[in-house]
């Protein structure tokens, strides 16, 4: 992400009230979340509906990747995530393609 210039904020621990608190902050054009297990996804589904109640970016996307979507596909919409991506490369690429006109290095 760095290299294609986008400005990068990672905090793999944050609670659900940190994440709350730096989604109000800065307007993040979108989020990422990385899920391994399926017990995670409950809480991944409070985590995006905070994301876009609370973001002070009403148009950041959301995009979920981790290899509890692996082969199940229909978690993306359970979840109500926009995108779901398996590499860091696709995230990029995903990244690029939502938000072409706003990357810093144009």
């Amino acid at each position: 992400m760095l290299r294609d210039g986008w400005e990068v904020r990672s905090n793999l621990r944050a609670s659900h009230h940190e994440l709350v608190g730096l989604i109000g902050e800065e307007a993040y054009d979108f989020v990422g979340f990385s899920v391994s297990v399926e017990r995670l996804l409950a809480p991944l589904v409070s985590a995006i509906k905070s994301v876009r109640k609370n973001s002070r970016n009403q148009s950041a996307r959301v995009m979920v990747g981790g290899v509890v979507f692996i082969g199940h596909p229909e978690y993306v919409d359970q979840v109500n995530a926009d995108a779901v991506i398996f590499d860091a490369r696709e995230a990029v690429l995903v990244a690029n393609d939502w938000y072409e006109p706003v990357k810093l290095n144009s």
